[in-house]
């Protein structure tokens, strides 16, 4: 699954994502055609078996990495894709489906804040006396924040059912804790 969602993430980086109108009234953002990938394959890895890179695809697919928007269409070339990253409208933690081992709730949730803390010192900027913000270039490029994302989507694994309420209270003030830091000054 890492080398899929690596791979994913390089396709992503370099392939020319587009909009694609359905129907008269709407268009489709952020994704690409079976035929974009073969191209894209071809150029980039040199592979020229589409056999074996619409394998690449459906396994994609099958970690829901990739979504095909038009399933019902018979041709790889023709069928619209778009990176479940891509997704309009979704919460952050529901980006990137995790597969990982449930982790316990309070250690993930303390590991968030030790992590968006990290990421803070590194990407905040100072924009007068009151007011703070982000370099946004140096966010994309920031390793800790790739680190953080994916480790938000294990918030997909979290079980609150055998946790005390005083457990549970704790794991919730992590979380406003992780959001609350991108608002206010250190």
């Amino acid at each position: 699954m890492k080398r899929l969602e690596d791979l994913a993430e390089r396709i992503r980086n370099s392939i020319k994502l587009k909009t694609i109108r359905k129907g008269y009234f709407s268009e489709e953002e952020n994704v690409m055609t079976g035929l974009d990938l073969i191209n894209w394959f071809k150029t980039e890895l040199k592979i020229t078996n589409c056999e074996e890179i619409e394998k690449i695809a459906f396994d994609m697919n099958e970690q829901g990495i990739l979504h095909s928007l038009n399933a019902e269409e018979k041709e790889f070339q023709n069928t619209i894709y778009r990176f479940q990253v891509d997704e309009p409208e979704k919460a952050a933690n529901m980006l990137q489906i995790y597969k990982g081992p449930a982790k316990d709730p309070i250690h993930l949730t303390a590991d968030l804040v030790g992590k968006v803390n990290e990421l803070l010192k590194e990407v905040r900027v100072e924009l007068s006396s009151s007011e703070v913000g982000i370099k946004t270039e140096k966010l994309k490029k920031s390793k800790v924040y790739h680190e953080l994302k994916k480790q938000i989507c294990e918030l997909q694994t979290i079980s609150f059912k055998n946790l005390s309420n005083n457990e549970k209270t704790a794991c919730f003030l992590n979380i406003y804790q992780v959001k609350l830091r991108f608002y206010l000054k250190d």
